[in-house]
């Protein structure tokens, strides 16, 4: 019978513990349209260390238009995270699509995401992502 090398032993423990590591947490929702705006869409939160990234798509938007995307820390839209605001600008088919880190923001803070138009009206709201 062979004894492992010490080298082989901990590059076996710590391929085990990779193996069996949490996967990292994601949140989910969908945009609902606010007073009959007609916006809808999908967004999701994932896990990434210390940050958070935000992804998805936004439809029924109007072409060349800049809209706002804001992150919000309550279940509603209506608690906006620090800095967890961006700019987008939708395409000729009026849509867009993001992927945005949020540096230093915790998953655990990211609970629902809205659409705000030029004109700071609330178009939809993702309410509790899941």
């Amino acid at each position: 019978m062979r004894r492992f090398s010490f080298p082989i032993g901990v590059a076996l423990v710590l391929a085990s513990a990779i193996a069996f590591a949490a996967p990292p947490l994601q949140k989910q929702g969908s945009f609902q349209p606010i007073a009959a705006s007609g916006v809808t869409g999908d967004a999701r939160a994932l896990e990434m260390k210390a940050d958070t990234r935000v992804q998805g798509h936004i439809d029924n938007l109007v072409p060349g238009t800049v809209y706002q995307v804001v992150v919000s820390s309550d279940g509603n839209c209506t608690t906006d995270i620090a800095g967890a605001t961006f700019s987008l600008t939708a395409n000729a088919a009026g849509k867009i699509n993001f992927n945005q880190l949020l540096v230093g923001t915790n998953i655990s803070d990211v609970n629902s995401i809205r659409v705000v138009d030029p004109a700071g009206t609330e178009l939809a709201c993702t309410e509790q992502l899941l």
